[in-house]
């Protein structure tokens, strides 16, 4: 029955979204498009010697152009995988403007993978991120299944150097990603191919595989191949850097001062010419009070040690033109913008910023930012989600290690905070810098899409790490409501003028990934889980339902959940769970109910969001069908009168015969909390 298998589907969804995800797949359509001729898979002479356990193979397209794919041990292809690769790498080059030239042929197409246990079982997809060449410095996120258009093969890679490597002992996995890493150095006609086409022999789940891949260490030959892929890219040292600290900050002496001796303490940097590096201190104050303004100038005053400027303009807040005005003023090749409230925490972190920052094919360069705590993450890049530009993992613990690597490896991403961004002067500029319409918010990833859009991505680097005190002088975005108003202004704003990214895509961020939350995780959600998805919801008179004592409630939480984007609406939520004891769950539509006060029948009706309680399901261990006795309530917030208090109660209506089922809880106060056996819930 269909009762039976929404329940089954339900609870796969909630305890391994990654095999609903497969179910979900498996029932789509493949979309057809123009057809590719594929011929193979040919015998390929192209190298004589090759690392055990590596196998490549030649397919001709469309009588055209020639690839070969590499297969690299422990790597295991699924059915069809190399077609798909293909197909799907070479799409749509038949309709593109002079198909004929072969330059539209990617010279090197890559896949995602996910891992099989020893039973067979699939799981832990890596979903990747689209074409990020400094990503591959750091990560061989392509993997060990790759084509490569064989011209392009044969310019990056003799067949002595193939046989150097054989006798420098390196494996199929690092042979193929020296590959990589040579493409990506020279090209950027790559392709990333979004669906799973190879797994990984692995039992390790999430977690410890996350751990595992991150900390995996690299040989002497890998170590040579990315410092030519570096090199190539133009990531060399300079010896010499000229930094200019733009620091904006009013009415913050003992915190900008705590900043800037932070940099003293955790930087080689000085202001003595023998160094080499130059680095100088802007400090953009625009209104701070007399005594504020004082502490800043003496502080100047007596610290000549560096170079530190004082540049006071009163005028309202706007993060941007300050941010602008210290560019303007500043000698240095390099800009680093910082928030007073950021603490550097320990030495070669400017040096390391500086290096990528001078590289001509990187845009902005971030650090990874802790609270104050030194534990949980404040800022490990931007994303841009569903619900707008995101800091992904932000109050997540730093020391557990995510989504392969993402909090450890260095790593592309579209934007990095503003909060402590380093960019070259002429990059800066290049873009015409921060957009003054974008007074707080925004203002960085407007930056970063910019300088992205002309071909220079952003670079989060997690090896370097300050601390922020967030919003310490402003307070959070949330204490208002005319800051959120001007929140959703400036996020309207910043996808009209980058309009490719409205609808929540990241070049960084694969499409089948969860579109609105802070995690990372297969894009399979609850419907409790997504940001905004409201109970339905109707005011009725509750009449003819029977009591019973087998039907049980338990509140377990409400409270409100603030729209912090202005798109949406304020919402009150309530949540625990409910079981009838003795009947099959399945088959009953569940509701609670709010009485409105001093009235027996008329009261608002909520439909419940299941949700999976493995805990529930073992107290109730006789009771069949009770994992999804959870539930979630999520009612905008203008539908209830916060200075009224409801008689709460829970309605079981049969499915098919339509029988009502009926018990009373407590009284429930919006904003204030339910009043249970166990005294008030929040």
């Amino acid at each position: 029955m269909k009762a039976i298998q929404t329940y089954r589907e339900e609870c796969l969804k909630q305890t391994d979204p990654y095999a609903y995800f497969l179910q979900q797949q498996a029932k789509e359509k493949p979309e057809r498009g123009n057809p590719i001729t594929i011929e193979g898979p040919l015998p390929c002479f192209f190298v004589s010697a090759l690392p055990e356990g590596l196998v490549l193979e030649e397919y001709r397209i469309n009588d055209k152009e020639t690839y070969v794919i590499l297969k690299g041990a422990p790597a295991v292809p699924y059915d069809g995988a190399a077609g798909a690769l293909l197909t799907e790498g070479c799409a749509g080059l038949q309709n593109a403007p002079g198909h004929r030239n072969k330059k539209l042929y990617p010279d090197l197409i890559y896949c995602d993978h996910d891992h099989r246990d020893r039973n067979g079982k699939r799981h832990t997809p890596f979903l990747k991120p689209d074409p990020a060449k400094h990503t591959l410095l750091f990560d061989n996120y392509m993997g060990s299944f790759l084509a490569v258009r064989k011209e392009m093969l044969r310019e990056v890679l003799t067949e002595e150097e193939a046989d150097g490597f054989r006798q420098g002992g390196c494996s199929a996995q690092e042979w193929i990603y020296s590959v990589a890493l040579r493409i990506c150095a020279v090209s950027d006609n790559i392709t990333h191919v979004t669906k799973i086409l190879f797994s990984y022999p692995q039992d390790a789940r999430e977690g410890e595989l996350y751990r595992q891949y991150a900390e995996e260490k690299e040989g002497d030959f890998v170590a040579r191949e990315r410092k030519s892929a570096m090199q190539q890219m133009g990531v060399i040292p300079k010896g010499r850097y000229s930094l200019s600290v733009i620091i904006p900050s009013k009415n913050n002496a003992d915190v900008l001062i705590r900043c800037i001796e932070s940099l003293k303490i955790n930087t080689r940097f000085n202001s003595d010419p023998k160094s080499g590096n130059r680095i100088e201190v802007l400090i953009i104050d625009n209104g701070s009070y007399p005594k504020q303004k004082e502490a800043v100038e003496a502080y100047v005053a007596q610290n000549t040690e560096w170079d530190l400027r004082y540049i006071y303009h009163p005028e309202t807040f706007n993060f941007s033109r300050m941010c602008h005005r210290g560019a303007q003023a500043a000698k240095g090749d390099l800009f680093l913008f910082l928030n007073d409230d950021v603490e550097a925490t320990k030495e070669s972190d400017l040096e390391k910023m500086c290096l990528y920052a001078s590289a001509p094919s990187v845009g902005a360069v971030g650090a990874k930012l802790l609270y104050p705590d030194g534990v949980h993450i404040q800022h490990t890049g931007i994303t841009n989600l569903s619900c707008g530009p995101t800091h992904k993992l932000s109050g997540f613990p730093d020391p557990d290690v995510y989504y392969f690597g993402v909090n450890v490896k260095n790593r592309n991403v579209l934007a990095v905070t503003g909060a402590c961004l380093m960019v070259s002067r002429e990059k800066y500029f290049h873009v015409n810098g921060f957009h003054d319409k974008m007074s707080v918010s925004y203002n960085d990833v407007d930056l970063c899409a910019n300088l992205y859009e002309n071909a220079l991505p952003s670079l989060l680097l997690n090896d370097c790490v300050f601390l922020h005190h967030e919003s310490y002088s402003r307070g959070p975005d949330a204490a208002d409501e005319k800051k959120i108003e001007r929140l959703g202004a400036e996020r309207a704003l910043f996808y009209k003028r980058h309009p490719a990214l409205a609808d929540g895509s990241d070049p960084f961020y694969h499409p089948d990934l969860i579109p609105d939350l802070l995690e990372y995780r297969v894009n399979v959600a609850a419907d409790y889980e997504i940001r905004g998805r409201m109970s339905d919801y109707d005011v009725i008179l509750q009449d003819g339902a029977r009591r019973s004592r087998n039907l049980m409630l338990n509140l377990e939480r409400a409270g409100l959940e603030k729209d912090l984007l202005g798109e949406g609406e304020d919402a009150f939520f309530l949540t625990g769970w409910s079981l009838y004891k003795k009947h099959d769950q399945r088959f009953y539509d569940r509701y609670l109910l709010l009485f409105f006060p001093g009235e027996e029948k008329r009261c608002i009706r909520l439909s419940m969001m299941p949700v999976y309680r493995e805990d529930v399901s073992k107290v109730f261990a006789g009771e069949r069908y009770a994992s999804l006795a959870g539930f979630y309530v999520r009612i905008p917030a203008q539908v209830l009168d916060p200075s009224l208090t409801y008689r709460v109660a829970v309605l079981y209506v049969h499915r098919i015969f339509r029988h009502q089922i009926i018990t009373l809880g407590a009284d429930y106060e919006p904003g204030k909390g339910y009043e249970g056996e166990g005294g008030t819930v929040l």
